[in-house]
């Protein structure tokens, strides 16, 4: 390989691959990964980049987001969303095409075209089934590159669940056509009914909405879930998994063979329903809520055992006046917390850093099995030949706090500030172009790609 086939060279790190951690670096061509090895091997480039002995990772893959770009209140749309992914580590993202009105082809038209003028990260879609007439969409929007349907088996913030007999048509058609099953597994009888009770109590502190949806209704919906999906033979990933009880049931479908998989996120690693009724309150209010000390250290093991494969950040950030409503009343307040920029360092701070993750763990846990489950792989999630050169260079003697004013996402609060991270990313390359350095963003509006998917 000569000089003229080679557009930069990145050297002197220590490069995470599917193979092992490299002394070296890798050369650039395109948009593309040509070359990976040790320092004197990489083929010379006019332009070089010197990683200074850090981490050289690629950039991650989070494939659960809700970005609000058409929210009453401004929440954040996708260039300011994307630009705090990036800052974070973070390249590619992956949004929701909700169905019911006006449809799932044109939600998602509609989200693709927001995606296109704004987003500066790359990005990809899943489709959500909201009513029985989005089974007609179904087979044009996975041949649009969207590979995978979401159903809700519980309302989280307004949306009708998914009952039983449609949920059966979904997962047959998905199937048929080797498209990937995920889902929201809670049993919305079991919130509703408790939701009523404590109401009727009048019982509506912050950790009542935890209360009402106990481990049981996710249990159940996890253990439905994947009775359908061996019926139909279908691909089956479990969003946001919270409990022991659901680590269980997901262990043994794995056993038994079946493709079961599950992701998890930072704020169930991290808290517990202590903090929700302490001095978090309505700001840890999620679907599925937080729950155990017992549920989050099953959680960190779930990781270490590759029983949970992927983290991600459920990014869903209504605003801190918004979320303060429901020190006086929870039923009133939407679920979700900000995480799209916290995601990757905070589970290095937490994981790597004290010692219950391997770099290469993280890298799985955040880049390399999101980007397979998802059909983003072998074009993103791993540093290999032939991959887009979407890279992060991870300087773990770069030391800071997590605060709002440290983060770059239009959310006026975390759940993570105060958290010291001995670690950042100090550059991040997209498709081979230098997309943030040091904590500035310099891509462009608009040059973040959409990215089909592929079974």
């Amino acid at each position: 390989m000569t000089m003229a086939d080679v557009d930069w060279v990145l050297k002197n790190g220590r490069v995470v691959t599917e193979q092992g951690i490299i002394e070296g670096g890798l050369a650039v061509s395109g948009e593309r990964i040509v070359a990976i090895g040790m320092n004197q091997g990489l083929p010379s480039a006019t332009r070089e980049v010197d990683a200074g002995g850090c981490w050289v990772i690629p950039g991650g893959v989070d494939t659960h987001v809700h970005i609000h770009y058409d929210a009453p209140v401004f929440r954040g749309d996708f260039g300011t969303e994307t630009r705090a992914a990036l800052l974070g580590g973070t390249t590619t993202v992956t949004e929701f095409a909700h169905g019911g009105e006006p449809g799932l082809l044109k939600s998602f038209a509609k989200k693709k075209g927001a995606a296109e003028e704004l987003a500066v990260s790359d990005y990809s879609f899943h489709a959500v089934l909201r009513a029985e007439h989005d089974l007609e969409d179904i087979p044009a929007i996975l041949d649009k590159g969207v590979l995978s349907v979401k159903a809700m088996l519980a309302d989280p913030n307004g949306i009708r669940p998914i009952m039983s007999g449609l949920l059966m048509e979904l997962f047959r058609m998905v199937g048929e056509r080797d498209g990937l099953i995920v889902v929201h597994a809670e049993n919305e009888e079991i919130h509703d009914y408790r939701r009523r009770l404590y109401k009727a109590q009048n019982k509506s502190g912050p950790i009542y909405h935890a209360l009402s949806r106990p481990v049981l209704s996710e249990g159940e919906a996890i253990a439905r879930s994947i009775l359908f999906a061996r019926e139909y033979g279908v691909r089956l990933h479990i969003f946001h998994l919270s409990s022991a009880m659901g680590i269980e049931l997901i262990a043994e479908a794995q056993e038994r063979g079946l493709p079961v998989t599950a992701e998890t996120c930072p704020h169930f690693l991290l808290f517990t329903q202590d903090d929700i009724a302490g001095e978090f309150g309505p700001f840890l209010q999620v679907n599925p809520p937080i729950k155990m000390a017992e549920d989050r250290a099953a959680m960190w093991q779930a990781l270490q055992d590759g029983v949970v494969e992927a983290v991600v950040s459920d990014h869903y950030a209504p605003l801190k006046e918004e979320k303060a409503k429901g020190w006086e009343n929870i039923w009133e307040v939407e679920g979700g917390v900000p995480g799209i920029e916290a995601r990757m360092p905070v589970l290095w701070q937490r994981g790597v850093m004290e010692g219950k993750l391997s770099p290469e763990q993280f890298v799985d846990l955040t880049a390399t099995n999101p980007a397979k489950i998802c059909g983003l792989y072998p074009r993103k999630g791993a540093l290999r030949v032939g991959g887009d050169a979407d890279i992060a260079i991870w300087d773990e003697e770069k030391t800071w706090t997590i605060g709002v004013d440290t983060l770059h996402e239009t959310a006026d609060w975390t759940p993570y500030a105060g958290i010291e991270v001995h670690g950042y990313p100090t550059k991040v390359f997209l498709r081979g172009r230098l997309v943030a350095q040091d904590g500035e963003l310099l891509a462009s509006k608009g040059s973040g790609a959409f990215i089909p998917r592929q079974s």
